[in-house]
């Protein structure tokens, strides 16, 4: 296996067999949403899992479940493996998968349709009138919202591709500008007295968002690219990243523990929404952020599997996770004897979320499963640091 960039994901790909193993939220990021499971693992699709053959190659032992997946007159044989949610694809089999996805279109906008015209004619709703649970409506609006919002995300037009597996983002990212990044990375390597200030300013800017919660994958690699920039051009930023210390207790739930492992779990989920950035309209787009504190309990040093987080109708593909306060690079899950470590958990949400609405997720971080309620954000709270 080696690494090779697809899209906007860096993936394993076998030498021999030319087989892709994306870990999970990788699709969406190699292919776009026609590639994410929350696509193409759909009940036209048929969908049977059984037991598989193969053992991942993330996980080593852990031998992955097959789920067919056929459409259109196109069939795919997707493993998948239950521990760290990777997926493993055949040669081609990507193609096949995205072909799906496209044929799906007619189908998920009618459905689309009929979603919207069931919001339509729930009307406006007084939460403090009515006499339906609260909990009920909440349920309703966010299984509508989120069907609604992962069909227009299918249906809007997309940016145009360089390739069939590349994903442009354009406009899309955050406040900081980190969606331009390598052209930032490039004009300060030019102009390199005024690279201090501006690799200070940006680094300030990531860590004032990460502190409370908002932290997307293009940030964490802007960040790591104006570090290494800063090595380059031996520039020392001053801001320590622009984080706080988390020196006190974060933990604002009760912990889980199994005699192994204890967990803290808190999940931030920010809504999609638009916002004006140097005079231009920007796309926000739903993403996630889940920090964990995980104490080691045994003596004996132990390796983690990514943590996984299943929201039901909303998916959340993990991109990375990566210890808290450092630069951003994945976290290799080594936990020694007694060690006690902060993580966080990062991805983008493919669904639109819009802004308030209500989230409630289970995680798995090891054999630990926990639970966790959030509700979307619709601005950054920079007060909360």
């Amino acid at each position: 296996m080696s690494e090779t960039r697809m899209g906007d994901a860096t993936v394993d790909l076998c030498g021999r067999c030319h087989g892709t193993f994306f870990d999970s939220g990788e699709m969406f990021m190699a292919a776009g949403i026609a590639a994410d499971p929350s696509t193409w693992d759909r009940a036209e699709t048929g969908g049977a899992v059984k037991e598989g053959a193969l053992h991942c190659p993330r996980c080593d032992s852990a031998v992955m479940k097959a789920q067919d997946v056929t459409h259109d007159g196109k069939h795919v044989e997707v493993d998948r493996c239950g521990k760290c949610g990777g997926i493993w694809l055949d040669k081609d089999e990507l193609d096949a998968i995205v072909a799906i996805g496209d044929a799906l279109r007619p189908v998920v906008e009618a459905a689309r349709a009929k979603a919207q015209a069931e919001l339509e004619a729930m009307g406006t709703i007084d939460l403090k009138k009515s006499t339906v649970p609260r909990w009920k409506v909440a349920a309703v609006l966010v299984a509508l919202g989120a069907f609604v919002g992962a069909l227009y995300l299918l249906s809007r037009p997309s940016t145009p591709d360089h390739g069939p597996r590349t994903r442009v983002i354009g406009e899309e990212g955050c406040p900081c500008g980190c969606d331009r990044s390598a052209k930032m990375a490039a004009d300060l390597r030019m102009a390199r007295e005024a690279a201090p200030a501006a690799i200070e300013k940006s680094l300030v800017t990531i860590g004032e968002r990460e502190n409370v919660g908002y932290i997307t994958e293009r940030m964490v690699q802007h960040r790591l690219r104006l570090l290494d920039l800063s090595e380059e051009l031996h520039v020392e930023p001053s801001s320590a990243l622009g984080q706080v210390s988390r020196s006190r207790d974060r933990c604002k739930v009760a912990t889980v523990e199994d005699g192994r492992l204890r967990v803290c779990p808190e999940l931030v989920v920010h809504g999609e929404r638009t916002e004006i950035v140097a005079g231009h309209d920007k796309l926000i787009e739903s993403c996630f952020r889940l920090w964990l504190e995980i104490e080691n309990l045994t003596g004996e040093e132990r390796t983690l599997a990514p943590a996984s987080i299943d929201g039901g109708a909303v998916h959340f593909p993990v991109s990375r996770w990566y210890r808290e306060g450092g630069r951003g690079e994945a976290w290799n899950g080594v936990l020694g004897a007694r060690e006690k470590v902060r993580v966080n958990v990062i991805g983008y949400i493919p669904e639109h979320v819009a802004p308030g609405t209500a989230i409630t997720a289970a995680i798995s971080v090891d054999a630990l499963r926990l639970g966790a309620s959030t509700e979307a954000r619709a601005v950054i709270h920079l007060r909360e640091m």
